[in-house]
């Protein structure tokens, strides 16, 4: 049988919005993946991901590095390779591809 060393409790000072969700969803989870320095041992969700590139996106934006629509599609392939490339060395290559993942509200594939 396999014995957990030893745990070293600490506070957490900061939240993201998902991990807020993730508490919600199962605290269990979110305790483990404090425990191991947020080295999370399941995989968020697909959204989660999709989300990352949004984020880029609007950053992107925001800077003034996309102008114009070729712009926004040229880097948003980009990064959803760049995504599925690191989903994949993850070993988390069951949600690539990751627009055929991303799910809607009602859980209709986007």
């Amino acid at each position: 049988m396999n014995k957990v060393g030893k745990i070293v409790f600490k506070n957490i000072n900061r939240i993201s919005p998902n991990e807020f969700y993730s508490m919600n969803n199962c605290a269990y989870k979110s305790l483990l993946a404090e425990a191991s320095d947020k080295k999370s041992l399941l995989p968020i969700s697909p959204n989660a991901y999709f989300g990352i590139v949004l984020h880029k996106m609007l950053e992107m934006i925001a800077k003034g590095v996309i102008i114009n629509e070729n712009d926004f599609n040229k880097i948003f392939d980009e990064q959803m390779k760049s995504q599925e490339d690191n989903l994949k060395q993850h070993s988390h290559d069951f949600f690539v591809p990751l627009h055929l993942n991303v799910k809607d509200k009602d859980g209709n594939i986007l």
